[in-house]
């Protein structure tokens, strides 16, 4: 028993002296920064604000610095001279993520845009996203398609202005904004909303949370903050929600029997994985369902995170200081001359943004 405890202390002892030593070597090459703590490194400097943590570093340590978090080396830029350097100039040297656990659940070991790295992978996708869902042309033909969907909801704020009723304005743009995005994305909007919604909700929540494993693979096994068996379950949860609707894709045959034009996102994934494409000639051999899952959870929830958040963000300030447009009101704004619209202008509403 005696001999088990003595050599996992020598273990132990080991990986310190071995740490500690490669850590000093490292250091003559790398900016300055913290002197790092065995295993956690400096992470119990960040605290409760992270942003600021660093922000204080920083003007301590200079506009570059670095940072060990774990067993992780960061490299820290605070400053727009620096930030240039490294996005601008050697942008394609930075260009990739590391590897997390959220890469490996969510993203289907690296295979969307967003945590893949950069690489003809990377260049192939980022391609086909960019024509078929982001062009001029395709955002130019759903132009109807987002004037009925602002239409629909004008005409549910003039009757809650009519009824004097409270609007949330966030489930009000929400709502809007998700239902552009399923019908541009699955070519309708989704059946089950709100089973959708509290899955890119946690998507979310779980892809922006401090994991531990990530900066200390050797805890990765033991899962001590519960993230891992909630990404396996989230997962399962995504597959259910897109391969529902791949398959429904699929079951309808409408492979091949619909005009360009008519095509949806899925549409077109379907029709590059079972036909070679010589616009996305590279796509073309590698794309399978897990891709196309991958591929399509990042394009929603981007289209609905971003786009939600900047809109609430505005209208919120747009209540806050109703005069920013040179003294004039939004509610002087004529919205047929403006939007297309001819709804009449409403009464003011008692909004709340969330």
């Amino acid at each position: 028993m005696h001999s088990y405890i003595l050599a996992i202390i020598l273990v132990l002892t080991g990986m310190f002296l071995w740490q500690w030593f490669s850590t000093l070597v490292r250091r003559k090459k790398l900016p300055p920064g913290p002197i790092p703590l065995p295993i956690i490194g400096s992470i119990h400097l960040l605290g409760n604000l992270p942003h600021r943590a660093l922000h204080k570093l920083s003007q301590k340590y200079g506009p570059i610095m670095s940072i060990r978090l774990g067993f992780i080396q960061f490299v820290i830029v605070s400053s727009p001279e620096a930030a240039k350097l490294f996005l601008g100039n050697h942008d394609a040297v930075f260009a990739s993520r590391p590897n997390t656990e959220v890469a490996k659940y969510l993203s289907y070991g690296k295979k969307g845009m967003t945590f893949t790295e950069y690489g003809p992978y990377w260049r192939s996708v980022r391609k086909f996203c960019a024509v078929e869902l982001l062009s001029v042309t395709k955002i130019n033909s759903f132009a109807g398609m987002r004037r009925e969907e602002i239409r629909l909801m004008m005409e549910e704020l003039r009757d809650a202005s009519m009824a004097r009723k409270v609007v949330d304005l966030g489930e009000t743009v929400g709502a809007v904004i998700e239902g552009m995005t399923c019908r541009m994305i699955f070519g309708k909007k989704n059946d089950n909303m709100p089973f959708m919604k509290r899955v890119l909700d946690e998507t979310m929540e779980v892809a922006g949370a401090f994991n531990l494993a990530d900066y200390v693979p050797m805890l990765a096994a033991f899962d001590l903050q519960g993230l891992t068996k909630r990404l396996k379950l989230l997962k399962k949860d995504i597959d259910e929600m897109f391969d529902t609707l791949i398959n429904e894709h699929e079951k309808c045959g409408l492979i091949g029997s619909q005009r360009p034009d008519e095509m949806d996102f899925i549409d077109i994934l379907l029709s590059l994985k079972h036909q070679y494409s010589h616009t996305h000639d590279e796509l073309s051999y590698t794309i399978d369902r897990s891709s196309m899952k991958a591929i399509l959870l990042e394009m929603v929830a981007g289209a609905l995170d971003t786009t939600k958040t900047s809109v609430e963000w505005i209208l919120a300030a747009l209540i806050k200081h109703p005069r920013l447009q040179d003294g004039m009101s939004p509610s002087d704004l004529d919205m047929k001359e403006k939007f297309g619209l001819t709804i009449p202008r409403i009464k003011p509403l008692l909004a709340i943004p969330t």
